[in-house]
This record gives structure tokens, sequence and C-alpha cells, in this order.
């Protein structure tokens, strides 16, 4: 049984506020409200999916309260969440820089250009420094994905209030976005110890089982989400979610129906980025069932998304050992940008994988006419050394670097340099090792030729490659 009221107080106080400020706006009237109560029935508004009349809220406001500091930053918050950022930056101008709350709102407008920079100029101020401060801090760059500058600053409101319920919940959160999963887990328990109904710490425990793939114990958190709080969304999206990876198509549109009842929007049920969360951890199966949901029930997918997706859906099958399964969805991205050369390396390098030698070449070579870049020639080059093809690979990289593109970027002497390594041959290795950041000493040489017998080509050149650049890579996989 939930614990909640089927209408909390709370709720029952946003809607007499709302019946009030309406019957106000019918009757050409004005609302006995003050600045706190039209925050929180904008809010209520946003939060109902009711964005008209949240702005609304916010201009009749600043009517009754002209210049109000408070009502200016909620009409930024809510022109950024609409990505307006030239309306949001005009409105952050008229707030004085001398307001705290002026200084966060420009840091999160600079975040939302990824000016990262520039928001920690706005959050470097000494007036910054109270606990409610770094408690705003730490979530703004939470919310943006800055884990380790949310961590500092979390880090020193729990030092000024370690009991602090918002600050214990924030550092729950972002040691989970920094992946220290058990540790988040130790600190909602803790929570929760306290108040077992807090729906966001059972959500905040289910995301940390869902990343470790417990599933069982996802759905038991979760639930005890949605019994502490049924009208929270997100715990029925992850719910949804759940049973989408399990199969379970049927279950998961009744748990999205509910999430989008509650202003969960399409772009979080057709999520993304859970797509490319398991696709990057192998979890095909799981992945190929996000991606086909995805692909017939997202209306505002793109054709660079439809063809982007087809193509990792392909790399699921083979990964699954379905390759004529792959070979069609390849074929199927083809399809849609036929002038385009990333499915065409991906269908050769499952062409070589099943000893098809010729078909994989006559791939690239497409590749190659479609795009004769020094990204294709990469990508071909990593196709063949996944199947450890070193001569091959090596033969593509040097293409890659005949082009003079994007080396920075491909940091195309590195793997030149690695696979000559792999082959053995030190004079040519020389060369090009000679071109990186930091060349391998005679030690590392060594070290690295004594596991090339033992050690798969495309992780000793991975490997390698992160030496010689002094920088993790990126995701190769085109």
């Amino acid at each position: 049984m939930s614990k909640k009221n089927p209408l909390s107080e709370e709720e029952r106080r946003l809607n007499d506020l709302a019946k009030e400020y309406e019957r106000a706006l019918h009757n050409h009237t004005h609302a006995y409200l003050d600045v706190d109560d039209l925050v929180d029935l904008s809010d209520w508004y946003a939060q109902n999916g009711q964005m008209d009349e949240a702005y609304e809220v916010v201009e009749y406001g600043l009517r009754l309260y002209p210049g109000d500091v408070t009502l200016l930053l909620v009409k930024v918050d809510l022109l950024i969440d609409d990505q307006l950022l030239e309306e949001a930056q005009a409105t952050a101008r008229l707030i004085p820089d001398s307001e705290p709350e002026a200084r966060m709102a420009k840091a999160r407008l600079a975040l939302e250009r990824n000016d990262y920079p520039g928001a920690c100029q706005w959050l470097d101020a000494p007036e910054l420094d109270t606990l409610s401060d770094h408690i705003n801090i730490a979530n703004l760059f939470l919310l943006y994905g800055y884990y380790d500058d949310a961590l500092a600053h979390i880090q020193k409101a729990l030092k000024e209030d370690p009991n602090d319920e918002m600050a214990q919940s924030i550092y729950a959160d972002t040691l989970r976005g920094l992946g220290e999963f058990e540790m988040a887990e130790d600190v909602y328990n803790i929570m929760l110890d306290k108040d077992p109904y807090s729906a966001p710490n059972w959500f905040g425990l289910a995301q940390c089982y869902f990343s470790r793939f417990e599933y069982e114990k996802v759905f038991d958190a979760v639930n005890y989400a949605i019994i502490s709080d049924d009208d929270f969304g997100m715990a029925y999206l992850l719910r949804g979610h759940l049973f989408l990876v399990q199969g379970n198509t049927e279950k998961a549109e009744e748990d999205f129906q509910r999430a989008a009842e509650r202003g969960i929007g399409i772009d979080k049920i057709n999520n993304e980025g859970l797509i490319h969360f398991m696709f990057d951890n192998e979890r095909n199966e799981e992945a190929s069932r996000l991606i086909s949901y995805k692909l017939e029930h997202d209306p505002l997918l793109t054709d660079d998304q439809r063809y982007g997706l087809y193509i990792e859906w392909g790399i699921c099958l083979a990964n699954l050992n379905r390759m004529e399964e792959a070979h069609a969805h390849f074929k199927e991205a083809i399809k849609i940008n036929p002038s385009a050369a990333a499915a065409l390396v991906q269908d050769g390098r499952v062409y070589l994988t099943e000893g098809d030698r010729d078909n994989a070449l006559a791939c690239w070579e497409k590749a190659v006419e479609k795009e004769p870049t020094a990204e294709t020639w990469h990508h071909i080059g990593t196709a063949a050394l996944h199947n450890g093809y070193v001569e091959m690979a090596n033969y593509a990289y040097l293409q890659a670097d005949g082009l003079g593109q994007d080396q920075d970027a491909l940091q195309t002497p590195a793997f030149i340099a690695a696979t000559y390594l792999i082959l053995g041959k030190k004079k040519e290795f020389e060369k090009y090792n000679r071109r990186c950041a930091f060349p391998l000493t005679e030690d590392q040489y060594r070290q690295f030729a004594e596991k090339a017998d033992t050690t798969h080509p495309l992780d000793l050149t991975f490997d390698m490659v992160k030496t010689l650049t002094g920088k993790p890579l990126l995701n190769d996989e085109p």
C-alpha cells in the first residue's frame, strides 16, 4: 500500500492556489499570492507538463512584483529547460551579479553551452561559500555530469553538516555518477534507514543495481520507490526499461504510459543514452531490444540517428553470432544513407570474422569510394585488427596517415607504430614512434613485444596507443 494519500496536503495547497490564480485571471482581478506561492505554482504547472501556464504564472508575478530576483531566476530556468538560451541570457542580465543565485543561473547557462571554464568563473566567488551554496553548486555540476566537481563541493557541504539530507542525497547520486556503486548503495541505505519511504533514494538504489545488471534487485528497489510515491514517474520509466531489456514489451509499454501520465517525456522513454550504455558494456541482447523499440516507437528519429542505430544493432547481432541478421541490418543502414561509409566498414568486419576475405575487401573498397577520408581508412584498420589481421590494419592506418587528415583526433601515427611493433618491424616502428607525444622507451618496447604472442592484437594496440598518446582512447568503433 502506498504511503502517499490520494491527495497530499501540499497537493491540496497547490490545487487551491491554482484555482485562486485561474479564477483571478478569469475575472480580471488580482490573486493575493506572494512570491513563494507564485514560484511553487509555476513549478507545479511545469511538473505537470503545463509549460505555458508555468510561464504565465511567472509573467503574472513579475507584473505584481517587478524585477523580483526569485521570479526572474525561475523564468531563466524555464527558458533553459526549453533551450531558449538567448532569451534566458537576456533575462539573466536583468539580475545583479551580486546576487549568488544570479551567478548560479549564469553558470548553468555556460554549462548549457559546454563552456565549463565560463561556469567555473561564475562559481569561483568568495560569497558562494555557505552550506546551501555548496549544495546548489554540487547539484548543478551533478546535473551536467561534472562528477568530480560535484564531489568536491558536496564534500565541503558534508564537512559543514554531515547530517544534511540534501547533501547526503547529492553525495550518493554523485558517487553513482562516478561509478562507485557500492559506496553509493551504502549511502542510499543509510538514508533509507532514516526514511524508508523516500522514493528518490529507492530510485537511486535501483539505478545502482541497474548499472550492475542486478535485475532482481532493481525490481525490488523500484517497486519500493513506487510504493513510497505512486506519482514518481522516473520509477515507472526505469521499471519499463527493465521490462523492455528482458523482452516483456507489453509490461514495458504499460509502465511507459504510467511514466508519460506523470510528466515523463518521450525523449526519456526512448533513451539513446541507455542504448549506448548497454552497447558499450556488450549487453548485446538488451541493447538489441532497446534499439528495436526505439526504431519502432520514436517518431522524432532523424535519418542519421536511424543509420547509427542500425549499425549498432548489426554489431550486437554479430557479437551474438547472428551473422546473417547482422549483414541484413548493415544493409538496412546502407539503404538509409547510401553515401556513408560506416555501415560498409562494419559489414566488412563481420565478413572478415566469417573468413570471407573477398566480401570484406569489397565492402571496404566501397567504403573508401563513398568517403575517401582518413577516418574511413582508420576505422577499416581497427576493423581488421578486431579480427587479428595486423598487416591489413597496418596498411589501412598508413593510408589514413598519408591523407594527412585528423591527425590529432585519430592519433594514426600511434596506431602505425603499435602495429609495426606487433609485426616485429622495429626500424619502421621507430619512425612512427618518434612522431608520438610519448615515444616508447627501449624497456617499454620490450615489455609490449613480450606480450605480442599472448595478447589479442586489438587489445595490445589500444594499450600501446594509450601509452604513446598519454590519453585514454575514445571508443574506436565507428
